[in-house]
């Protein structure tokens, strides 16, 4: 029996919303589990509407960008997820590029923030120093500082479904990331 596929998304589609949602009645099982723990997906929910909550009331608006410049770990769903509903652009980019790499995304993708692992700072750093950016914050993770004074946002932008959701950049092996 082959199984039948769901509906196309309507003209109104948020993707962080729609996964929140398919994954409401799991909310005490395991989504992410990293070194430093497991976050239930009673928890992602939670976190990803404080993460939209908190980009918003940094300044961040719909189809401005934000960098991801993190390694696996359970913040980075939150990051990717929680842009995403607050209708704001996740450029996650690769861990391993140069730093002259992450310049020229930067000047290129014109990112307004960057969330980044702590180890990945000081590349971002200097990234930021040798070229023109846009970037207003940057936090380091973990994240929860930043979101737990924020309530969680109660509703998605509505996002279109075919507004960009994200950004991705080539490894640049044969030139420029693109």
């Amino acid at each position: 029996m082959i199984a039948s596929l769901p509906p196309p998304p309507g003209e109104r589609f948020n993707f962080a919303q729609h996964l929140l949602e398919r994954n409401r009645t799991r909310a005490g099982k395991a989504a992410y589990i990293d070194d430093q723990g497991i976050l239930s997906y009673g928890e992602l929910d939670e976190r990803v509407r404080r993460m939209a909550s908190a980009l918003v009331a940094k300044g961040l608006r719909r189809e401005e960008r934000v960098l991801l410049l993190m390694h696996d770990n359970n913040d980075w769903p939150v990051a990717f997820l929680g842009a995403l509903y607050a209708g704001i652009v996740p450029v996650a980019v690769n861990t391993l590029l140069s730093g002259d790499d992450y310049a020229y995304i930067l000047s290129h993708c014109r990112a307004q923030a960057a969330l980044v692992s702590p180890a990945l700072l000081p590349v971002l750093e200097k990234a930021m120093a040798q070229a023109p950016h846009e970037v207003k914050f940057t936090w380091a993770s973990p994240l929860n500082a930043e979101i737990a004074g924020h309530e969680p946002m109660a509703a998605s932008a509505p996002t279109r479904c075919d507004d960009i959701a994200f950004w991705l950049y080539t490894s640049g092996s044969t030139g420029k990331p693109k």
